[in-house]
């Protein structure tokens, strides 16, 4: 079978969240198909490899957009009703480039990685497949944002209010045109299918890359906890001002000994999270740390602090695959239904319960061996990215026949 997959950029080294499913998807398919990869470059782009990636495909396009100040696609979005991240990543030269590759490649199936790279869809020819690899629902992903009110600005208030009704009514509208619309969780694809049962979808979550995990010391901190994530948006941001006003303040003064790692890149936006830590203490910022064996020997307990059931969380099946005790909310987990409150993980309903829980299985060291333990085997039975493998080649395949059928 012969696959070509659209990236919003290039997938290797794959360290971010992004990245990592693309690169895995494109390794595990190169086994038993050929493949091509067209992929957008931003300015803005973290360093990338296409030897590595030339290595896997017969053919690797790489296309440079120049960056754009973010309110004028903003203002260009409002104005061509276009949905924000779609404007932005509009480049006239891919979309050229990409109809001669694909004229000459003939592709079987044809696989948008990321929503954003869903509107070259006009640039594929009837009877090839189309997946579009979406991660979640973003109108899913905004009702949740609303509700646990992560925007401060009003302007963002406002715009991301705006911005809703149009993503709504693009995915409703927009999502049937593909032959199969993949998501990490049920739950997305059973949203997206509220909003029109014509949709067609695929849930297949994300792996973890259990074997690297594999290297680390089973002898963790009792007492450390540690967050992993990218701390680029006030989506993010919030949730762990949030943690660290509410719940580590609270295990702070009972475990004043207690160390809390935030791993990741240093973003804008991130003093005022830095301001809080400094004023509890015992919070370390490491940075960005590339060897996830690495990241993960720091603590015996990690925390998810984004409460929502859009998506997969990545990072609650990273820390279970690492062998620590994961604490997130209830929601958190409802995307893994592997996930067993009390037994391979920890669920919690707010930050004020995180805090108790914490400090209870901190004292607990039995039992928090036992989570580990438990979190470490089912993540190496259900979370490999090998396990992946067949889902994924009979995804391509069922796109590939649905599309001839259409002819």
């Amino acid at each position: 079978m012969k696959i070509l997959y659209i990236l919003s950029e290039p997938c290797y080294p794959p360290v971010s969240g992004v990245r990592i499913p693309a690169y895995h998807a494109i390794r595990l398919m190169s086994r038993d198909n050929d493949l091509m990869l067209a992929s957008l470059v931003s300015p803005e782009c973290e360093p990338y490899d296409l030897k590595s990636l030339e290595g896997l495909c017969e053919k690797v396009l790489t296309v440079k957009f120049p960056r754009i100040h973010p309110a004028l696609v903003a203002c260009k979005a409002l104005l061509r009703r276009e949905i924000y991240y779609m404007e932005r990543f509009r480049n006239e030269s891919f979309r050229k480039q990409l109809r001669v590759m694909i004229a000459e490649f003939k592709p079987d199936v044809v696989h948008f990685d990321y929503v954003l790279t869903t509107q070259y869809i006009d640039c594929i020819p009837p009877g090839v497949g189309t997946v579009a690899s979406i991660n979640d629902s973003s109108t899913f992903s905004m009702e949740n944002a609303f509700r646990q009110k992560l925007e401060r600005s009003l302007f963002r208030k406002i715009y991301r209010r705006l911005q809703y009704y149009q993503v709504r009514h693009f995915e409703k509208t927009f999502y049937p045109r593909f032959n199969i619309v993949h998501t990490m969780t049920e739950k997305d694809a059973e949203f997206l299918r509220s909003l029109n049962p014509n949709i067609r979808t695929e849930a297949i979550p994300n792996g973890t890359s259990v074997e690297e995990l594999d290297q680390i010391d089973k002898n963790l901190p009792t007492d450390h906890v540690i967050f992993v994530g990218r701390l680029s948006r006030s989506t993010k941001l919030q949730p762990l001002t949030d943690f660290l006003n509410i719940a580590w303040s609270k295990i702070r003064k009972v475990k004043p000994q207690a160390v809390f790692h935030i791993v990741g890149r240093k973003m804008e936006g991130i003093e005022p999270v830095m301001k809080i830590a400094e004023q509890l203490g015992g919070v370390q910022f490491e940075g960005f740390i590339e060897n996830l064996a690495d990241v993960y020997s720091k603590a015996g307990i990690a925390i998810v602090p984004i409460n929502k059931n859009c998506g997969m969380v990545n990072k609650a099946i990273e820390g279970m695959a690492a062998g620590l005790c994961v604490v997130g909310f209830h929601k958190t987990f409802e995307g893994i239904p592997e996930a067993r409150d009390g037994e391979n993980c920890l669920a919690v309903e707010d930050y004020e319960e995180m805090g108790d829980i914490i400090l209870n299985v901190m004292n607990n060291e039995e039992k928090q061996q036992s989570i580990q333990k438990s979190a470490r085997e089912i993540a190496v039975r259900c979370f490999s990215w090998e396990s992946r493998r067949i889902r994924y080649q009979k995804m391509y395949e069922h796109a590939a026949n649905l599309a001839k059928s259409n002819l």
